[in-house]
């Protein structure tokens, strides 16, 4: 009875501590051109999160702006959906043109976009245009880093200045005219919220354009789930308070 009962707590300790180490999931979302209402899953493309899958990991390609149980990195099952939406009525999905002088990227995650176009009822093109993009089906307990991805647009050699709000948190990105699209460049086509917590389920955020006659874009995202686990004091607290039960069944 003794030793089963150290057994049993030994591989509880074992299983909580192990939990501590690998509960990290990554979702992968790049924009598409294209339309329709398919999203693939193309392998063997890594951004700049930090992602366990490496160049396997699961992309989904969403040519639309709604998306539904997305598939993690690792090409599992999940609950979170996305959707992109606007103020405005000029949203659609596009991708690259190509000149003499100006390829298409190479650079598949940065090569098209999501934007919002809308002229109606502007003042001025392009100021006032704006993009939400809402992650709905996540955890209250865990924390999340979010690497937004956007300011892209047709290679072009116009300036795009956007800023991006979460939560309370607002950067800008400026894509110059001699930004290279085929390397990421942090706050030239993406930036990075950290720590963000889902208290209602979700992560928000808000992309408005604030230079002349330019498209706020999201070319996609990728978000780091970390879930909670129990902190070391609560380990050795646990254990503490395990074995003291196995020396007390001893002594009687």
């Amino acid at each position: 009875m003794r030793n089963n009962l150290a057994a049993f707590v030994a591989i509880l300790v074992m299983t909580v501590a192990n939990q501590s180490m690998a509960d990290i999931i990554v979702y992968n979302v790049d924009f598409t051109s294209g339309g329709g209402n398919t999203i693939t899953t193309p392998v063997g493309f890594e951004a700049v999160a930090t992602d366990a899958a490496g160049a396997a990991a699961i992309w989904n390609n969403v040519p639309m702006l709604t998306a539904t149980d997305i598939l993690t990195s690792a090409n599992a099952a999940s609950n979170v959906d996305l959707a992109v939406t606007s103020t405005n009525s000029g949203t659609g999905s596009n991708g690259q043109s190509a000149n003499a002088t100006n390829p298409v990227s190479t650079n598949p995650l940065l090569r098209d976009y999501v934007f919002d176009n809308t002229n109606s009822g502007l003042t001025d093109p392009g100021i006032g245009r704006n993009l939400t993009l809402t992650i709905s089906g996540l955890e209250a307990t865990s924390t999340y880093d979010l690497y937004f991805y956007g300011g892209t647009q047709f290679r072009s050699t116009d300036n795009n200045v956007q800023e991006v709000t979460v939560g309370a948190t607002t950067q800008t990105i400026t894509r110059a005219a001699d930004i290279n699209n085929e390397d990421f460049i942090l706050g030239g086509n993406y930036l990075i919220f950290s720590g963000l917590t889902a208290g209602t389920g979700e992560i928000v955020a808000s992309v408005v354009s604030t230079s002349f006659n330019d498209e706020p874009t999201i070319n996609g995202f990728q978000l780091v789930e970390v879930t909670a686990v129990p902190e070391p004091g609560t380990l050795a607290v646990f254990a503490f308070g395990a074995f003291g039960l196995i020396a007390r069944r001893k002594r009687r």
